[in-house]
């Protein structure tokens, strides 16, 4: 009888990690890895997708390597147990390939869109109902305010949090092209993926979120047309949200030529800050761009050269280098990014070679948002990857065929 599968139920407590907090993700992966093992296929583990599977688990071991010598410390233990997710996330799903129903994994896909959509939901009426209750002067602050209080309420980064709605959008785009295809629809969840990614006003993300639905709708429609018209829609709707959403226009005001000088007491914001970091980052890896100087040891030399061009700026902000490739590269050597990149490009030929043009397109997102962001430094960001990643190369498009046991 297959009424009652422990590891598909495990699959969907997993599904549910946009929801359920980070402490209880954990469990849920460990049990989920734990079913993996007891019940998986061993046997046909390295028959198929073998590439993918290696270069993620080399990707952990040079990281764990990397970590443990030749200097070891507290910020690099932690950087291990981040990575882990790497290894543990995408064994699991390999053990598992091939073993869910077409049912089971869109009931799966179903609860990550649900779960991602309702935290949203719980940490906007949170931040939104805050927010009113405040005396705001301008809409730098209450940008600032806004993505606070989100975090605070849901315990995801606001650019993490952005990323997950990307990837949930572009599935619910997959479902209107795969059984609809009406225009009117797929412009108006272009409209709804905009207002809501215009609320947590990151940058880098709307905008790889709104690119990668236009090309799914290229891919999906091979029409031309359509896709110039999803275009002309994006554009409104960012001019009309540029005069309407405070939030999302001081932002983006911040973008410019002229604000891409080092920052000093004059000059300080969001985007500013940013050319502070790409330059401490650079000269990292131009000083140790073959070997790196170790996971971590990275914080500690942005913060010395943070207090050389502007001490008071940077002082008690402690950032990283907000670029995923140069993470890697600065902390691990010219091998990390070699790497990862290898990692994108296997998986987007396997899946680009299956059709599976959405997880071709959340692939790109990831991307796009790796180079403001060290999405793999963080259990949050990570666990998505892995997810995503895993779940469209071993299990979606290789579901058994259901049958019916009785």
């Amino acid at each position: 009888m297959r009424n009652f599968k422990i590891d598909t139920w495990a699959l969907y407590l997993l599904s549910c990690f946009p929801l359920i907090g980070m402490k209880t993700t954990v469990w849920a992966i460990g049990l989920f890895v734990l079913m993996a093992l007891i019940t998986g296929n061993h046997k046909g583990f390295l028959k198929t997708d073998k590439s993918i599977i290696l270069v993620t688990s080399g990707l952990f071991l040079f990281i764990f390597l990397r970590c443990l010598f030749p200097n070891q410390n507290p910020e690099s233990l932690s950087y291990i147990e981040v990575s882990v997710s790497l290894l543990l996330i995408p064994m699991a799903f390999k053990l598992k390939s091939g073993a869910f129903s077409t049912r089971e994994t869109s009931v799966a896909e179903w609860l990550f869109i649900a779960s991602t959509l309702i935290a949203f939901a719980f940490g906007m009426s949170y931040s939104l109902a805050q927010v009113s209750q405040m005396q705001i002067e301008s809409q730098d602050l209450l940008s600032f305010h806004i993505r606070t209080f989100f975090e605070n309420a849901v315990r995801y980064h606001p650019t993490y949090a952005s990323v997950l709605l990307g990837a949930t959008m572009l599935k619910l785009l997959q479902k209107l092209l795969e059984r609809k295809n009406n225009l009117w629809l797929i412009g108006s969840l272009m409209v709804f993926a905009g207002i809501i990614l215009a609320l947590l006003a990151s940058r880098t993300p709307i905008a790889a979120t709104l690119a990668c639905m236009v090309l799914m709708v290229a891919l999906y429609t091979k029409s031309v047309v359509k896709s110039g018209i999803m275009v002309a829609v994006i554009a409104a709707s960012a001019v009309l949200f540029f005069q309407t959403v405070p939030s999302f226009s001081a932002r983006f005001k911040e973008v410019s030529v002229e604000n891409t000088k080092l920052p000093d007491k004059k000059s300080e914001d969001s985007f500013n800050l940013r050319t502070g970091i790409f330059h401490c980052g650079l000269g990292i890896i131009k000083a140790h761009w073959i070997w790196g100087v170790g996971p971590g040891q990275v914080k500690s030399l942005l913060n010395d050269c943070y207090n050389d061009i502007a001490p008071d700026v940077y002082k008690n902000k402690n950032f990283n280098t907000h670029n995923q490739f140069m993470d890697y590269w600065a902390g691990l050597g010219i091998i990390g990014p070699v790497m990862l990149l290898l990692l994108f490009v296997l998986s987007i030929l396997t899946l680009w070679k299956r059709n599976d043009w959405t997880g071709v397109c959340i692939l790109l997102l990831f991307i796009g948002a790796m180079q403001t962001e060290n999405l793999l430094t963080r259990q949050n960001g990570i666990v998505a990857f892995c997810y995503l990643l895993a779940l469209h190369i071993f299990v979606i498009g290789k579901s058994e065929v259901e049958t019916i046991n009785k």
